[in-house]
């Protein structure tokens, strides 16, 4: 995710059950990757799980936050 959702999300129990709240911002998470040991971290590709989720609750309210 390229937004702080938790910070937006707030303590809303769908967002999180949907793992959607607590999703990883990625400059974040390449930082802790990097922070581990790992050299010459990068994205090779992007894909939006949330997009594609079957849950249509999920759907709409990843919409909202990526």
């Amino acid at each position: 995710m390229q937004v702080d959702v938790g910070a937006v999300c707030g303590l809303n129990p769908q967002l999180w059950a949907d793992c959607i709240g607590g999703a990883a911002v990625e400059p974040e998470y390449m930082e802790t990757i990097r922070a581990a040991g790992f050299q010459d971290v990068r994205v090779l590709k992007r894909i939006d799980y949330f997009a594609k989720s079957s849950s249509e609750s999920t759907t709409y309210l990843s919409s909202s936050y990526s």
